[in-house]
């Protein structure tokens, strides 16, 4: 495999309910629109392709009330490595 492909990789996706996105007081502080974990909502494994793209639908079994906001973390099932919270989206 050359080395500039990268390989495909495996994470485990968990999806977190908020009743907010990340709001901060005004300056000193930026509202930043990334969540925090409040209410787990459910995982999903998800494999990516050669160039680290991966797409996937899920769907939980618990009920999120509109207006709040789901975020959510990847967490590398072979290093562990786990990133920062996603942007939120509001639940429509």
């Amino acid at each position: 495999m050359p080395h500039n492909q990268a390989q495909r990789k495996t994470f485990n996706v968990q999806f977190i309910g908020n009743p907010e996105a990340d709001n901060l007081p005004d300056p000193p502080y930026p509202v930043t629109g990334y969540g925090e974990g409040r209410r787990f909502l459910g995982q999903k494994g998800v494999l990516t392709n050669s160039s680290g793209n991966a797409t996937f639908t899920f769907i939980t079994t618990k009920r999120v009330p509109r207006v709040q906001v789901v975020t959510a973390t990847a967490t590398n099932q072979r290093t562990g490595d786990t990133s920062e919270f996603s942007r939120a989206k509001t639940v429509s």
